[in-house]
């Protein structure tokens, strides 16, 4: 359940930051945009690609947002951890902890290269600062 729990969080907040990063792409001025593809091609981060963004996307709006999906087949037993787990597999269309976590781990490597983007984004950077 911990593990459910923290990775949902983390979606949480890797939905939000390719939200907002996407949103640099489609609204800066060129030159701006120019800097962040190439950092993106640097750091070989594809937007359009991201492995784990329906994932993240799927695991953030799980109970909030949809309708809130349970595959009996999923569970294991029928106690309340048995049932949270088979909510959240239900939900990211994932069949074992084992591939939940594994694109938990996918999750948190994008978040990893976009961290690197936005510290050299915000680091005194002396060919971008005028």
């Amino acid at each position: 359940m911990w593990s459910c729990f923290s990775t949902k969080i983390l979606a949480i907040k890797n939905d939000e930051s390719f939200d907002n990063f996407e949103s640099l792409l489609k609204f800066s001025t060129k030159e701006d945009i120019k800097i962040l593809r190439h950092y993106c091609e640097y750091e070989k981060l594809c937007l359009e690609d991201l492995g784990a963004r329906g994932f993240a996307q799927k695991l953030r709006n799980t109970i909030h947002y949809q309708k809130i999906l349970l595959d009996a087949n999923k569970m294991a037993g029928s106690s309340i951890r048995d049932i949270v787990t088979a909510i959240y597999l239900s939900n990211t269309n994932t069949n074992s902890m084992k591939e939940f976590r594994y694109k938990g781990m996918e999750m948190i490597n994008e978040m990893r290269s976009l961290q690197r983007i936005i510290c050299k984004i915000i680091s005194v950077d002396k060919d971008y600062i005028e």
